[in-house]
This record gives structure tokens, sequence and C-alpha cells, in this order.
């Protein structure tokens, strides 16, 4: 009886360290699919500021705006890319991280 006990206990603990695996396999691809798409928004807003500061670049050459405007242009590309890099970190860091949690990456 006591035998059966144990077992069955056993058996719920493995289910449930099972269940947690599965659970944070899922969180971790669903994090690295997310940094995926951060990225895509991130490039997309460096394209558009890359394009603004060009504009404003070109405007400011030819005396239609100031140099306010033109580094309050420079200070948003430069941000606009370092975001990109971040997110590229951030997607990496996701990705180790579900290696890791599916087993195949492990910690030396």
């Amino acid at each position: 009886m006591r035998a059966t006990a144990t077992d069955k206990r056993l058996t719920a603990t493995r289910e449930l360290l099972t269940d947690q695996i599965k659970l944070e396999v899922n969180r971790d691809y669903q994090t690295a699919q997310f940094a995926k798409k951060k990225i895509l928004v991130y490039e997309k807003a460096a394209d558009q500021a890359n394009e603004n500061f060009r504009v404003t670049k070109n405007k400011y050459d030819n005396g239609l705006s100031t140099i306010t405007e033109l580094l309050d242009a420079d200070a948003a590309q430069m941000t606009a890319n370092v975001n990109v890099v971040n997110a590229k970190a951030d997607a990496e860091l996701a990705y180790r991280k579900l290696l890791q949690s599916s087993g195949i990456l492990t910690a030396k």
C-alpha cells in the first residue's frame, strides 16, 4: 500500500515537471518570436529616421531648416539605430534561452 502511494506521488511529480518544462519552452518560443517581430518594427523605424535625417540635412544645407532641427533628426536617427542593435541582441538572447530550455544548449 505504501509503495503504491509513493509510486503515485512520483508519477504526479514527474507529470508536473513535464508540464512545467513544456510551459517554459512554449514561453521561451513565444518570447523569441516576439523578439524577431520587434527587430522588424525597429528596422522600419530606423529606415524612417534615416530618411528623415537625410531630408532634414538636405534642408539644412539649403538654409531651409535650423541646426536644432538637424540635431533633433540626428538624435532620433541614432536612437533608432541603437534600438535596432538592442532588439537584435534581445532576439539572440531569447533564442539562446529557447535553446537552453528545450535542452539543445546546455550550460558548461
